[in-house]
């Protein structure tokens, strides 16, 4: 049996003849944030025809680079999606509206998925919806931890049943800044939250605490291709500055696109120079139709209605944490929110000084496109949306404000007896999988 990891986050098994087993995340074609995110490495359209032919496939969580409609419309009817038991039912409603052959996996339970070979899954949802998958196989345990950032105490758990099936670990993590941490601008200054260091640390401190065998880089191979992304890449964690950065007291960190044998552990990778990169005049091609999109977009009174909305929901945490309120730079227009009337009104001009604690600059379009569906947290990663802060701003407070605007998109803050449930049920779920034995989860 063969791991490799392809595309971007893609977990991809085959067996000794090279068939598929089980996949999970697939981003394999185009781009995705509003063509801000390309691959660095393409997968070959050899590799395609035999990818497209996986049967089960796993889907961490609804991120545009994880679940990517594009992608998947090219698998066959047959291909079943395997999805976390979340308490918001976005995604499943989505996937029975579209008729996708899915299936609901139950949280922290083993499923197995192929009798043969000997795989069994185990899906671990968590609060902000996403999740862990441990896969295991005859010979390793494998801990896809993707984007998740799981507590210490989830951690500790995986890490009791690592050591109780006494075979190799495999652990993947995506490792470079995929959020709003190097957007924030005062005065056209960057102002960060974490450096390269805090990324390259933490995934040294999740392979020591899980005594992993080996480190598989992952979900964290995008490259930011708009003007006004383009930033970004300065900002991201390359392998070379893990590769400087990992210290490790047991754990083996393989190169990236590597396909590691899972029976004596022998692995190949592909080089640098062998990457299949798209050419910069497609990328470019696809950005001007996506910016022609943007620039023709006029923002209107429904937009404003939806964002009034959003934001008025926590309108509660606004007064508590800041001292003014929030603005918005949509396409060279300014708008503030006007705390007390709950209401979004056009300025001229915001001063940063004594009207709002920090503007958020967003095209029209993608706002309007997160706004109809519910998806307000997706601008975060985008790498075009910037953040101006006044100055003296604690940076821990906006980031919240995007958390909390992320939960309010699953639901789970649409009433305060929502919010409730929401929470006891994270309670409840942690509790029981905390007090299960380790070695039966």
């Amino acid at each position: 049996m063969f791991l490799e990891t392809v595309g971007h986050a893609s977990l991809y098994l085959t067996n000794y003849k090279e068939e598929p087993l089980f996949l999970t995340d697939p981003w394999f074609i185009g781009s995705s944030y509003w063509r801000s995110w390309w691959l660095q490495n393409y997968p070959s359209r050899e590799k395609l025809k035999q990818i497209y032919k996986t049967n089960l496939i796993y889907i961490t969580h609804e991120h545009p680079d994880h679940f990517h409609l594009p992608t998947l419309r090219n698998f066959n009817e047959n291909s079943k999606l395997l999805i976390p038991d979340f308490p918001n039912k976005k995604l499943t409603n989505f996937l029975n509206e579209n008729k996708n052959f899915h299936e609901i996996i139950k949280r922290n339970k083993w499923k197995l998925i192929n009798y043969n070979e000997k795989i069994s899954i185990l899906s671990i949802p968590l609060w902000n919806d996403d999740s862990i998958l441990l896969v295991e196989t005859p010979n390793a345990i494998i801990v896809n931890l993707n984007d998740s950032k799981p507590f210490n105490f989830t951690l500790n758990k995986i890490k009791k049943f690592l050591k109780t099936s006494c075979k190799k670990s495999i652990v993947l993590s995506s490792y470079s800044p995929a959020s709003i941490a190097n957007s924030f601008r005062l005065n056209e200054e960057v102002l960060s939250i974490k450096s390269k260091i805090d990324y390259i640390n933490y995934i040294n401190k999740i392979c020591n605490y899980l005594e992993a065998d080996f480190f598989m880089p992952f979900a964290s191979q995008a490259i930011f291709q708009r003007k006004d992304s383009l930033w970004a890449n300065e900002f991201k964690v390359s392998y070379e500055d893990l590769l400087n950065g990992f210290k490790t007291n047991k754990t083996s960190l393989l190169p990236c696109y590597s396909k590691i044998n899972l029976d004596n552990f022998n692995f190949t990778y592909v080089k640098k120079e062998n990457y299949n990169i798209r050419s910069n005049q497609l990328i470019n091609e696809k950005i001007k139709i996506q910016f022609e999109k943007e620039s023709k977009y006029i923002f209107t009174k429904n937009d404003i209605d939806l964002l009034q909305k959003k934001i008025s929901k926590i309108n509660f945490y606004m007064k508590m944490f800041f001292r003014n309120s929030v603005g918005f730079k949509i396409d060279n227009k300014f708008f503030i929110y006007d705390r007390k009337k709950k209401t979004i009104i056009l300025n001229k001009e915001i001063t940063m000084k004594n009207q709002t604690d920090f503007i958020i600059e967003i095209p029209g379009l993608v706002l309007s496109d997160v706004l109809k569906n519910e998806n307000l947290g997706d601008v975060g990663p985008s790498m075009f949306t910037i953040i101006h802060s006044r100055k003296g701003l604690d940076l821990r407070f906006v980031y919240l404000f995007f958390i909390l605007i992320g939960l309010d998109d699953y639901g789970h803050t649409k009433t305060f007896f929502r919010t409730c449930k929401w929470f006891l049920k994270q309670i409840s779920n942690y509790l029981s999988f905390y007090l299960k034995p380790a070695k039966y989860f």
